[in-house]
């Protein structure tokens, strides 16, 4: 939670050719790609047979804040008996665009090998003072992402162990640049301090601020991060605190990381933020899916006080997410918390009912869905370290992150074997590795020919 992974990106300074179809993305200060290593391809969602939205694309909302229900394209209902259907997709500019984009991705991914495949599925930890592990995990299991942890100083620095890590990446094979992200959130929970990256205050204070300001201050910050060869904030957070709660929330409230207690006004910061670091070139991270403020344990410490016995499938609490994923947000990532009135008997990133049923199908979202820390955090450790990311992707996840960078080579293994093993497990595999790459040629850091 407090480390919370997840992901985006860096547009970077490539142009991508016709093929693809991806417009010339934005260059960091000296005009070379920020992110270490030369740029290539990136990734948009793409509508799915039962009309799943784009990231960009505006729900429908009624006035209650909840989903109305969406007809199929045979006009029947597409969703679970008694829950509200995914919101229809809006009209988009650029459609075209997007398939294109899908179709590179795809052509991707199939050339791709089972190992490098699974490899785009998962994130690492980089501890400062343990780089090497993260770099020889990235060259040897083609891991395909990677996040900053531990308490970084120095963007120089910074830059440097990104510019490697990119070169790991290379030595992999796959021609793919990694996302490599960072938790910039602000107050408590900023990686990167120091030199060349400025205090943020809490999300409570940037609430505070004028929407413009607001933005202003996450392009700033994006700025910072893509100097420093970071393409992806692991922000903003979209949870609502419980007012009967406050400070007794720990993961949210008592850090301060949430911008209100009320639904509605938690999503106007929301879309600032994700506004401000897209002008700035960085991916956005919607977290934590379905919501932490109606807990009170942090699932990074604690395996008990991790249920939620509010949050329903239309709950008005899944307003700012949806609202974030209009506002164009790269990724999704989900609490490992347990929401006792959608599922319950299991924790959300590994709950079908909550990825698939409430995210993908009733909220329409076919994005990449990452996970908060399954490495070292108290909630998840009954579950062995391969299995989580197992789970994970059966549950309709694409990009299991973990902070502890040798856990990586455990969880692609794990990937491979259960993809030899089930063809419809490798189909999962299959289609979560195309969203991620999709995002990757979305924000230049994969090569169509």
């Amino acid at each position: 939670v407090t480390r919370a992974p997840a992901l985006l990106l860096v547009a970077a300074a490539l142009t991508v050719t016709a093929a693809c179809s991806t417009p010339p993305t934005a260059q960091g200060p000296t005009g070379a790609s920020t992110d270490g290593a030369g740029a290539g391809p990136g990734r948009s969602s793409t509508p799915t047979a039962t009309g799943a939205t784009r990231r960009g694309d505006v729900p429908s909302f009624d006035v209650t804040g909840l989903p109305r229900r969406a007809a199929s394209s045979s006009g029947s209902a597409t969703t679970a008996p008694g829950a509200p259907a995914a919101p229809a997709p809006a009209p988009t500019a650029g459609g075209s665009r997007h398939t294109a984009q899908a179709s590179c991705a795809a052509g991707i991914v199939d050339g791709l090998t089972p190992e490098q495949r699974v490899g785009q599925l998962v994130m690492v930890g980089v501890t400062r003072g343990r780089e090497d592990d993260a770099r020889r995990v990235i060259a040897g299991q083609a891991i395909g992402n990677a996040f900053f942890i531990g308490g970084w100083r120095d963007r120089g620095q910074v830059a440097e162990v990104s510019r490697r890590l990119q070169a790991a990446a290379d030595r992999a094979g796959h021609e793919l640049d990694l996302l490599v992200a960072a938790d910039q959130e602000g107050g408590q929970v900023q990686q990167l301090k120091g030199s060349g990256f400025r205090r943020l205050p809490s999300a409570v204070e940037q609430a505070a601020l004028p929407p413009d300001d607001l933005r202003a201050l996450a392009t700033d910050a994006g700025r910072e991060l893509r100097a420093a060869g970071v393409n992806l904030n692991l922000a903003p957070v979209a949870d609502t605190v419980s007012p009967e709660l406050g400070r007794a929330n720990a993961p949210i409230g008592g850090l301060s990381r949430q911008y209100a207690t009320e639904p509605g006004a938690v999503s106007p910061p929301v879309a600032a933020v994700i506004a401000g670091l897209h002008a700035a070139g960085v991916g956005a991270t919607l977290k934590h899916f379905p919501g932490l403020g109606r807990v009170r344990a942090n699932t990074d410490h604690s395996a008990t006080g991790i249920d939620d016995t509010q949050t329903t499938a239309d709950d008005g609490y899944l307003q700012p997410f949806a609202d974030g994923i209009a506002a164009g947000a790269d990724v999704v990532m989900m609490s490992t918390a347990r929401y006792r009135r959608i599922d319950p008997t299991t924790q959300a990133a590994f709950s079908r009912p909550v990825v698939t049923g409430v995210l993908r199908e009733r909220l329409g979202y076919d994005g990449v869905v990452a996970t908060d820390d399954l490495g070292g955090a108290e909630a998840i450790q009954h579950i062995p370290t391969g299995e989580r990311a197992v789970r994970f992707v059966r549950a309709g996840g694409d990009v299991a992150v973990t902070g502890i960078a040798l856990d990586g080579r455990v969880m692609s293994r794990a990937l491979l074997a259960e993809s030899r093993r089930d063809p419809a497990f490798a189909a999962l595999v299959h289609r979560a590795a195309e969203r991620v790459v999709e995002l990757k040629v979305q924000r230049g850091l994969a090569r169509c020919e």
